[in-house]
């Protein structure tokens, strides 16, 4: 099992420098680059406990940071990473942390309105589950709806509502310490969802 985690993690890190070292090569002159803060709150799925009930996991914060290039007037290639904070309680009112990294590979396409730009997202990558006991690094997907208001040709404000799917191993041991275990993931997709905000710069 030790072994598969270390394959895992070692695909992820190779997965982000190749997403990263194309996101760097396929900016166009034209348009250069675009780079963009996000701060939202994110939603998550439960966790279990060994017996097998629901571990409520807390709604928390999430903060963000992307880099872009256009493809056309349409659409944008994006690199995004993306770190979201949960909590849950356990056993006799304990509480652990749960936070995770996410690093997607997106494409973005533009419909533009009247006053403003319809963004819709698709993107591929890895996620990063770091417990108090251990971390581990699996498979993700996102998905997003959002909206861009330009303030001029350089800054715009944009918006985003985020679903955030990642495979996880069920019999993964982030939660668990000696062989004994706070908490156990309840099915093999776990799903985050996020509403954030953010200030875009191009150059």
């Amino acid at each position: 099992m030790k072994g598969n985690i270390i394959t895992m993690k070692l695909k992820g890190c190779m997965l982000a420098l190749a997403l990263i070292s194309g996101a760097c090569s396929a900016a166009t002159a034209e348009k250069g680059f675009e780079i963009t803060p996000w701060i939202g709150y994110s939603m998550s799925s439960e966790l279990i406990d060994a017996t097998g009930g629901d571990l409520s996991v807390d709604n928390g914060p999430s903060l963000g940071f992307s880099v872009a290039w256009y493809d056309s007037p349409n659409g944008q290639g994006q690199v995004l990473l993306s770190r979201v904070s949960h909590q849950f309680d356990y056993g006799d009112n304990l509480t652990q942390d749960l936070d995770i990294t996410y690093g997607h590979f997106n494409g973005i396409a533009f419909f533009h309105q009247e006053h403003y730009i319809t963004t819709v997202s698709l993107g591929i990558g890895f996620a990063q589950f770091d417990a108090q006991y251990d971390d581990d690094i699996f498979p993700s997907a996102g998905v997003a709806v959002g909206t861009r208001h330009q303030f001029s040709d350089k800054l715009a404000f944009v918006t985003e509502l985020r679903g955030n799917f990642s495979l996880v191993d069920e019999d993964s041991a982030i939660f668990c310490q000696n062989d004994v275990c706070s908490a156990e993931f309840s099915e093999a997709l776990w799903l985050d969802t996020s509403f954030s905000v953010g200030l875009s710069y191009q150059f």
